[in-house]
């Protein structure tokens, strides 16, 4: 069994049904899983066999479903980059998992022929876009040039599905390894066992699907048999909510951020006549118990499910039923499968460590790509080091009191502080920074650098540098100029006075 397997099984018992949803265009099983066959034969004709890499680097489209279940089936490991990347992050990310092949589309195109002339690695450019450059070869003309190849066996559980990048502490970001077991024991099995849902269900994804809150959801509803409506990006409340009306979903998938938007900007009246909608998965970012609040009383039908969840482990636990009013401050129950345990438990709380199996084997990632030192740090005597700081209650639900792990999580995207920091000290005038994360309502929290300048750059001008090498969401929304940062005797910086001066509302 492997990830595309699931896409088979479903078009074989069930091919006239519609699998996705995309733009007003509809995708049944059957012609899905044969779409899929046809790239099979095309990336073998371009060499890409099993083993070799193909990043996608796409907005949400039918072409990002139709490459993902094609390289899963033909066991090529898929490395998805967020369509937001651009500069140094995409130059690292490309030139540390050096794809064999990438797929880009005429947003993402412009941003690519930035850094072309600089990188260091050689891919077979598909331009999936409607915008040909003569040297990327034309996406739809894949499946012809492979029309007389022949597919070859699947790939197996162990085997590398992907190399998922996401942010951590040292600041540059680490390709997570998942194998084909990650993924359809994480994505699917798992949540079988916590999730009510059935292939009658109709899924909304609301979220790129670069990310794994995406694609995992696109995994767990075709797994299903279910359909699947996906959203482009940006996100917009008023097409979530049409999308729902049209076709009676029944469980949308989000992070808190938009759940928020959703209650802003779409009258009460609208939401509460959507009454196929029955659940509503939350993830990505820590849920406020006052937006829970406001999701109950605005949508008292729809179940609500918060569970806390990484690239590197998957699912962890899940809070849903009545437990989301009596304990709305926990991330809920380890699920089935999963171990939780906390390190140094006499001290009340202490890192979150997740075990799974053998790593690779069940839900906890093989390890980091290209990277031992992390992988060692990371995985030790059998367990994931979450480099969260936690504590479970006397009914054994836990809860999340800290982070080890200096990271941001703004909109339910991780931010690594130190990578913005790189940034901001790259900018001429400034002489040092420091970023954290400060509470925001809009996205449970927003970046705020403080910087000591010298020559008198101004705000705009330190924005404008961290707009042509960040992505948006990475940018500092807050900047304050100060005279020094607080450092210990040694030098080392003093992040936590600055979240104590940030919280007491005082000028430093």
């Amino acid at each position: 069994m492997n990830v595309a397997f699931l896409l088979r099984a479903n078009a074989r018992r069930q091919g006239q049904k519609i699998c996705l949803v995309f733009n007003g265009q509809e995708v049944s099983y059957g012609w899905l899983d044969k779409r899929v066959d046809c790239l099979v034969r095309g990336l073998k004709v371009l060499g890409l066999e099993r083993g070799k890499k193909l990043a996608l680097f796409l907005r949400n489209s039918i072409q990002w479903v139709e490459l993902f279940f094609a390289a899963s089936r033909a066991g090529v490991v898929l490395v998805p980059v967020s369509f937001r990347s651009r500069g140094e992050e995409l130059k690292y990310i490309l030139e540390h998992s050096r794809p064999d092949a990438l797929a880009f589309d005429d947003f993402t195109r412009p941003v690519l022929e930035e850094i072309l002339p600089e990188i260091k690695v050689s891919p077979v450019y598909i331009a999936a876009g409607e915008d040909l450059p003569p040297w990327a070869i034309p996406y739809r003309r894949i499946p012809l040039e492979g029309d007389s190849q022949p597919l070859w066996p699947e790939p197996r559980l162990a085997d590398l599905h992907s190399i998922c990048y996401t942010s951590g502490s040292t600041g540059k970001p680490k390709g997570v390894m998942l194998t084909n077991a990650n993924v359809v024991v994480g994505q699917y099995f798992n949540c079988l066992t916590v999730f009510p849902f059935k292939e009658e269900d109709v899924f909304v994804i609301t979220t790129p699907l670069c990310h794994r809150t995406g694609w995992g959801r696109l995994v767990q509803a075709v797994g299903l048999g279910s359909t699947v409506c996906l959203l482009g990006t940006p996100y917009r409340p008023k097409e979530l909510v049409d999308i729902i009306a049209s076709y009676r979903a029944t469980v949308v998938g989000m992070v808190p951020t938009m759940a928020r938007m959703l209650l802003e900007e779409v009258p009460v009246e609208r939401l509460r006549k959507m009454d196929s909608w029955r659940g509503l998965l939350l993830t990505g970012e820590s849920c406020p118990v006052s937006l829970k609040e406001r999701l109950w009383e605005v949508l008292p039908a729809v179940q609500l499910y918060s569970f806390y969840a990484s690239t590197e482990t998957g699912m962890i636990s899940c809070l849903w039923g009545r437990d989301q009013m009596e304990k709305p401050h926990s991330v809920g129950r380890p699920v089935p499968g999963v171990e939780v345990t906390i390190a140094d438990p006499g001290l009340g709380s202490g890192e979150i460590l997740v075990r799974s199996g053998a790593p690779g084997d069940h839900t906890v990632m093989l390890g980091y790509y290209q990277d031992e030192m992390a992988t060692r740090e990371a995985l030790r005597d059998g367990w994931f080091h979450t480099g969260d700081v936690g504590s479970f209650d006397g009914d054994g639900y836990l809860y999340i009191t800290d982070r080890v792990k200096d990271l941001i999580i703004t909109g339910g995207l991780n931010v690594s502080s130190r990578e913005v920091e790189d940034v901001l000290l790259q900018c001429p005038g400034v002489r040092e920074a420091a970023v954290i994360g400060v509470p925001d309502d809009q996205w449970g929290e927003a970046i705020k650098a403080f910087v000591v300048a010298d020559n008198g750059i101004s705000e705009e001008e330190i924005r404008s540098f961290c707009a042509r090498r960040l992505a948006g969401y990475k940018k500092p929304r807050y900047i304050q100029f100060v005279a020094s940062l607080p450092r210990t005797a040694t030098g080392k910086l003093r992040k936590q006075v600055l979240r104590e001066w940030e919280a007491s509302g005082r000028s430093i």
